[in-house]
């Protein structure tokens, strides 16, 4: 038996659906805090014009925060599971096997 599942993007703000290949999805960190968040194409240069002036004001900060442990996590095989599960609840492509994209790995974090 074959099964289909097909993910639509909808826009975060308006709860309106966005048609296939219009629209982004944006990363940005807020109070120490990772977000993604799914815009229209008007509703995303909105966002670029507006957090524009307070970039061209701030500084670029190199480097990364750093990471959980693993031991924090549970074992990596089940924090995988869960990260491949949420990933598909929540409109990634993620593979059944293999490696998980590190963008995928960093949105389930922010997410959790």
């Amino acid at each position: 038996m074959a099964k289909q599942v097909i993910y639509r993007l909808v826009d975060d703000l308006t709860g309106e659906p966005i048609p296939e290949g219009t629209g982004e999805s944006v990363r940005f960190t807020y109070g120490g805090t990772n977000f993604e968040i799914d815009f229209s194409a008007e509703n995303a240069e909105q966002f670029h014009e507006t957090l524009a002036k307070y970039a061209k004001a701030g500084r670029k900060v190199t480097g990364s925060e750093p990471r959980v442990p693993a031991t924090n996590r549970g074992s990596d095989k089940e924090r995988l599971a869960r990260i491949r599960a949420w990933a598909a609840e929540n409109g990634h492509k993620v593979n059944a096997r293999g490696r998980v994209a590190q963008t995928i790995i960093d949105s389930y974090e922010a997410a959790h």
